[in-house]
């Protein structure tokens, strides 16, 4: 498992949960959901970004999150 950091660990104190995808399944770009709007940006080997104005495709990322969320592992909390 891939602990990217101390920035963004589980902690109960701060009300923030953590999953973590499988170690082989890093996609290249990031995705920001956010009102009726997708951010897709790129900055590994290309700069690029990218805002997407739909209620659909924005329904449709939250399906994909929801889905990742529910089955990927939750990190531990290190303020029990």
């Amino acid at each position: 498992m891939v602990n990217p950091g101390k920035h963004w660990e589980a902690s109960k104190k701060e009300l923030r949960e953590v999953h973590f995808t499988p170690p082989d399944f890093a996609p290249p770009i990031s995705l920001l959901i956010y009102d009726d709007k997708i951010a897709i940006c790129g900055s590994q080997t290309e700069n690029f970004g990218l805002v997407i104005e739909s209620e659909l495709i924005k329904q449709t990322f939250n399906t994909l999150f929801d889905f990742f969320w529910q089955i990927t592992p939750v990190a531990k909390p290190n303020d029990q």
